[in-house]
């Protein structure tokens, strides 16, 4: 085991939020004369900072902003009892060991025994809240886990080139981390003009007649209703303008910030301190590389919301966006993307054929989707004029820097890929990967950049086809400027046939001269599928995650509980057993829809979906609740 030292975590500054003084900010607000602020003739960084640096001067004039360690910000509070009872222990040892008297000692062992028993009692008064609340607020009960763990965030990074020399100081993990992270982003190359794949066919077909996006008016109603669905518990990183101050001022807010969003919208300008991410990493299981999980400032994420409300509304009117795309659109969810894969699957299987399903792994797409395709398909997609201008200058100039422990890397440009961690980035890389699917014969499901298309095999043509599908997407992601990864990608055949199978040819598909792995499980949004189309792994994978959950309840929560423990089981273990796998077992029969029911040419009716979710929240499938309710409901 590798012994590390205990860096010092730079302290955090945290609002004191005190509510008898929520008034007071609010009345602060309100006096403050926001006219001269927003002219049209004043510079957008310059209102971004007036605005700021007037809210946090009304903040501070109601609560306190205090700088707080790390060790600090996750104590619990103790109640008043229990601060009574330390401060009368402390006193009465300092006087025992001032006159070292037998009664004194015997005075202070007696407090010393009732403070460890009322603070026993406090604790387990936080945890029972904790537990009670879990159905409702699941967030505290992991936030308890964590706390009690004493795991780094980021183990000691291993030095390329050097064994066994690590790195283990947290400002050179968060420099080493920030330049692995620069390196993603490549140099831009030519792209989103108009080309043609080797068969002649168009890889890029635009709608000949397209609607233009309305312009976009700031409503203090609208404002308001954005504001009020702020998550207060979201974190807002070293942003002093947190959600939960926003939510404090409502009302006494909108008037300024609709003439701020207002002015950013007519200079088509996006301002320069919202363009500045802080990304935390997080480990990637198995792996010595990172996931970046990027904090932007709540001002811009709220002014994102109302901007991406605006633009999918118009999207979703003019049925601009493919069917083909799951993610990130209302209505649409991984789950009605699982249960149309499955339920296609099945019935293949019921026409006695195979299907071939080619899991395609796009290399870092959020990332180095270049700016200019996406501004391309902005105007392929009707958005003109003030929104094109303000979302192509929304992505230009922007910057991260890692954070570590509460120590900062230096900043690093990010010259390609939407924002992640954003609201609008997910929306726009959305309308850039549109057209994927206009040249494809095949069937294609994505989920944001998780691509998976197949068909159904039943002669050597069929398969011939599917290559030539490839081929095209291929094509087309190279000219947008993603990129395909073979080796990374997945063909699974589901079958039943033990011989007679059709042949793939060459044995592999291909995808730029190199050949597609062919696997008998692959996992499409956390399910599993098999060659067979049956569940087994997919169950044991959801065991495997129910006993961690079991284990935490019971290593974090005493067994005296009880019926708290049942909550706590029913909110976590066993909620993973409702959502296991919206599926039956047997191909003939997904989700309950019967073949008979609905022919394999038309799409599941989200009613039928809302009967399976029903059913199956009520009780888990037979196969998984012999498997694993008895065990689980055991260990309890």
């Amino acid at each position: 085991m590798l012994m590390t030292p205990n860096f010092k975590t730079k302290p955090k500054l945290v609002w004191k939020i005190d509510g008898e003084n929520i008034n007071v900010f609010k009345t602060a607000l309100s006096l403050i004369d926001w006219g001269q602020a927003f002219d049209l003739m004043c510079n957008v960084d310059v209102a971004v900072t007036v605005f700021k640096d007037k809210f946090i001067a009304a903040a501070k004039s109601a609560f306190q902003l205090k700088s707080v360690g790390a060790k600090r910000l996750h104590r619990p509070s103790l109640s008043e009892r229990a601060i009574d009872s330390l401060r009368r222990c402390g006193s009465a040892f300092k006087k025992w060991r001032r006159t070292r008297d037998q009664a004194d000692y015997s005075s202070w062992k007696e407090l010393e025994v009732s403070k460890r028993r009322i603070i026993q009692s406090d604790k387990h008064r936080r945890l029972y809240g904790i537990a009670k609340a879990s159905r409702r607020n699941p967030r505290a009960v992991w936030k308890h886990v964590k706390k009690n763990t004493s795991a780094a965030s980021i183990p000691p990074i291993p030095i390329p080139g050097h064994d066994e020399k690590y790195i283990v100081d947290p400002q050179d993990k968060a420099e080493f981390i920030s330049q692995e992270f620069s390196k993603v982003y490549p140099a831009c190359p030519r792209h989103c003009l108009p080309s043609t794949v080797s068969h002649g066919e168009p890889i890029r077909v635009e709608p000949p007649e397209t609607p233009h996006c309305p312009p976009l008016h700031f409503t203090t109603s609208v404002i308001l209703k954005q504001i009020q669905r702020l998550d207060s518990a979201k974190a807002a990183g070293s942003f002093l303008i947190a959600n939960q101050l926003l939510k404090i001022a409502g009302t006494s807010v909108v008037y300024p910030l609709s003439r701020l969003f207002d002015l950013i919208v007519s200079k088509r300008e996006f301002p320069t301190a919202w363009r500045q991410a802080e990304v935390v990493p997080v480990p990637k299981k198995g792996s010595s590389s990172f996931r970046p999980i990027s904090l932007l400032p709540p001002l811009s994420k709220l002014f994102e919301k109302i901007v991406a409300s605006h633009l999918s509304n118009y999207l979703d009117k003019n049925n601009l966006l493919s069917d083909t795309q799951y993610g990130f659109r209302k209505q649409r969810s991984t789950e009605m993307q699982l249960l149309h894969m499955a339920h296609q699957y099945s019935q293949a299987l019921l026409q006695r054929a195979e299907e071939d399903v080619v899991l395609l792994d796009c290399s870092k797409a959020f990332d180095k989707l270049p700016h200019s395709s996406i501004v391309t398909s902005l105007s392929s997609h009707g958005v003109n004029g003030e929104m094109k201008g303000l979302l192509s200058d929304y992505l230009k100039g922007r910057s991260q820097r890692v954070v570590v422990e509460g120590h900062f890397s230096s900043e690093q440009s990010v010259p390609s890929g939407v924002p992640q961690g954003s609201i609008l980035g997910p929306l726009l890389f959305t309308i850039a990967v549109n057209s994927l699917a206009k040249s494809i014969s095949s069937t294609v499901m994505q989920y944001a950049d998780d691509i998976v298309l197949s068909r159904t095999i039943k002669k050597h043509e069929d398969c011939v086809l599917l290559q030539q599908d490839l081929q095209r997407l291929v094509a087309w992601c190279k000219e947008v400027g993603l990129e395909i990864n073979p080796e990374k990608s997945q063909h699974l055949r589901i079958s039943n046939k033990r011989d007679k199978s059709v042949k793939v040819p060459g044995e592999y598909y291909v995808i730029s001269g190199k050949k597609i792995p062919l696997v008998n499980e692959a996992v499409c949004l956390g399910v599993t599928f098999s060659s067979k189309l049956e569940w087994t792994a997919q169950v044991d994978k959801v065991s495997a995650k129910c006993r961690q959950r079991l284990y935490a309840v019971n290593a974090f929560f005493p067994q005296r509980y009880g019926a708290v423990k049942q909550l706590l089981y029913k909110s976590s273990p066993r909620l993973c057993l409702v959502m296991l796998v919206p599926y039956d077992q047997e191909p003939a029969k997904t989700a309950g829809i019967h073949s008979k029911e609905v022919p394999a040419e038309h799409p599941i009716e989200p009613s039928r979906q809302r009967q399976a979710r029903s059913r199956l929240q009520a009780i888990p499938p037979a196969f998984a609740r012999s498997r694993m309710e008895a065990t689980l409901a055991s260990t309890l």
